[in-house]
């Protein structure tokens, strides 16, 4: 920790970033995107140090003070409480001996929200508790990832955007200009060409059985002219990598493989990335190393990885998911079958990373390596799997394009107009995508998403008209407790009822929960700023609603103006603000 100064330093922005090796890395990305080179603003980071440690050489490029909060070597082994308290004390007075004008808290952990709530600061974003000891949010987008992102998979923004979108709501600089460049072409020398291979991940349900990997790698030897693999991964990774290196494809491509497994710090191993064409491996922390590289990357996302949130982030990066309905699921999601696993097979994985060198090769500058794969992919393997293409939107945030899919299903359809919704109503921002085809399965299915739209809309309704008995009741030159302690009681009881509804009608959650959080943590410092505030929600919530039943009638039009398909329609009222077509 740093040694207190009798100068009191000014702080412009405090970070506050306790989560995982990945978000660290994706915090260290936002930060490269959003101030484009050093900064003249004073940046403390303050993170833990197993995590944040080993990123120290990327941090020190932004933040000109780091602070550790070092988990493993004090909270954990800290038995006495006497010697545990005083750590946090001297920890928060390492924090607070700076002058810190904001404060923003990236990790949305229980941990962080008591560490900000102890931090000094003229202004704070995230999750932070109040003098009750009550969760406090205050600003929208990180309500939204609350809400949304912690709570389900049907978030279509990366992680990388909502970051950024926190810090340009901080107002640190007048203009914020993003420009994300395209990944580094692919480049074939004379001399050996470098291609890094991360077979790893966290949990067993984020990777593939190594031999898989050892079929990819020898393709990749065998095919391509060159080439050679750099596999790399940590010292826990060691013993999956024995098993690797074991393998007769691997035994027969001596020379050509380069075994890094827990042979290098995070610093060699950004430096192997520089030197390197391509990375491809499972969604991990090295993928967003490579991302911050600017190297291409082909990830293989599987079990609980939510592409759209954590893909690597960098424009022209793909990315090849399972098409199974049980993907994304949980980290705690139990699974003996691995169907996700079963689906991508690694021909398919070696046959697409393979096109893209054909084209240098060849120097052939009309040709189109995706369409190559695509031409060549058995049907029944392309069938099994989404191929996403990252792009920027015109609002510079990344999506991912599905290129492979003939027909949309419900949640690539939701996750559409999301990412068309969130935008506008958290940033006041127009964008258009073309509405996808669809089945008749799927047309049936989102029109049943029209009732449960007219359920929490006329729920709403209601919330509405509360808060304004309590802001009648307020008026009143005698206001009666009792009553406006029972509207509120009908506040809640509705909050309830829309909750329940999530059951049923699940890829409304976002609309739902969003709200809900917002509505808890409204501003205002009597009942008539509150309750005008929570007017005001249940109006914005409803403005939501209509927009998604129109996104959703719309698509349907589209559908019966092709297959010619009559069926009825449920329409809510109320009309809805225009934002911008499909």
């Amino acid at each position: 920790m740093n040694e207190k100064s009798s100068i009191i330093q000014k702080i412009d922005l405090c970070i506050v970033q306790i989560s995982r090796i990945g978000d660290v890395l994706q915090t260290i990305r936002a930060l490269q995107l959003f101030f484009k080179g050093p900064t003249t603003l004073s940046i403390l980071f303050i993170g833990r140090k197993e995590f944040a440690g080993p990123l120290e050489f990327l941090l020190k490029k932004y933040c000109k003070h780091i602070i550790y909060l070092d988990f493993k070597n004090n909270l954990n082994r800290t038995s006495e409480k006497a010697l545990l308290k005083q750590y946090v004390s001297d920890f928060i007075s390492s924090i607070n001996q700076y002058e810190i004008d904001k404060c923003v808290n990236l990790s949305f952990s229980k941990t962080s929200s008591y560490l900000c709530s102890l931090i000094k600061a003229s202004q704070k974003l995230g999750l932070s508790r109040d003098k009750d000891d009550n969760l406090s949010i205050s600003d929208p987008w990180c309500q939204y990832v609350y809400s949304v992102v912690m709570r389900g998979c049907w978030n279509p923004f990366n992680l990388v955007d909502i970051f950024i979108s926190v810090l340009e709501s901080l107002k640190l600089r007048q203009e914020v200009t993003m420009t994300i460049l395209p990944s580094e072409p692919l480049r074939i020398s004379q001399n050996t060409t470098s291609v890094v291979v991360h077979p790893f991940a966290s949990i067993d349900k984020k990777r593939w059985e190594v031999s898989k990997w050892a079929y990819i790698i020898n393709y990749l030897l065998s095919n391509i002219p060159n080439i050679e693999i750099i596999v790399v991964g940590a010292k826990s990774d060691t013993i999956e990598g024995e098993k690797l290196f074991s393998d007769d494809l691997i035994q027969n491509c001596f020379g050509k493989v380069t075994n890094k497994i827990g042979q290098t710090s995070l610093e060699q191993l950004y430096e192997v990335m520089r030197c390197s064409s391509m990375f491809m491996g499972h969604d991990s922390m090295c993928g967003h190393l490579a991302a911050i590289a600017n190297i291409p990357c082909v990830t293989i996302s599987l079990g609980s990885v939510r592409s759209h949130e954590t893909a690597p982030y960098g424009n022209e990066n793909f990315v090849i998911a399972p098409k199974v309905a049980c993907y994304p699921c949980y980290p705690d999601t139990l699974c003996n079958g691995l169907y996700c696993h079963k689906t991508i097979s690694a021909w398919l994985v070696a046959s697409f990373v393979s096109s893209f060198f054909e084209r240098i090769i060849d120097k052939c500058v009309t040709y189109n390596a995706i369409d190559s794969f695509l031409d060549r992919a058995a049907s029944v393997d392309i069938a099994s799997i989404i191929l996403y293409k990252s792009g920027l939107d015109k609002n510079n945030k990344l999506f991912l394009d599905p290129l492979n899919i003939i027909d949309a299903d419900a949640p690539m359809l939701f996750r559409l107009y999301y990412h068309i919704i969130w935008s506008f109503v958290l940033e006041d921002k127009e964008i258009n995508f073309s509405i996808p085809p669809i089945s008749s399965l799927v047309a049936t299915e989102i029109q049943n998403y029209l009732e449960g739209i007219k359920y929490i809309f006329e729920l709403n309704v209601f919330g509405e008209q509360y808060s304004q008995f309590v802001l009648d009741e307020c008026s009143n030159k005698r206001p009666q407790l009792d009553k406006i302690k029972s509207y509120i009681g009908k506040i809640s009881e509705i909050d309830g009822m829309s909750l329940g509804l999530k059951e049923k009608f699940s890829l409304l959650s976002p609309i739902v929960d969003y709200y809900y959080v917002n509505r808890t943590n409204l501003p205002g410092k009597n009942m008539i700023q509150l309750a005008s505030n929570s007017l005001l929600n249940f109006k914005e919530a409803n403005c939501t609603l209509n927009i998604l039943n129109e996104f959703i009638l719309k698509t349907i039009e589209d559908y019966r103006s092709k297959q010619n398909v009559f069926d009825s329609e449920i329409n809510i009222s109320g009309k809805s603000p225009h934002i911008t077509e499909l």
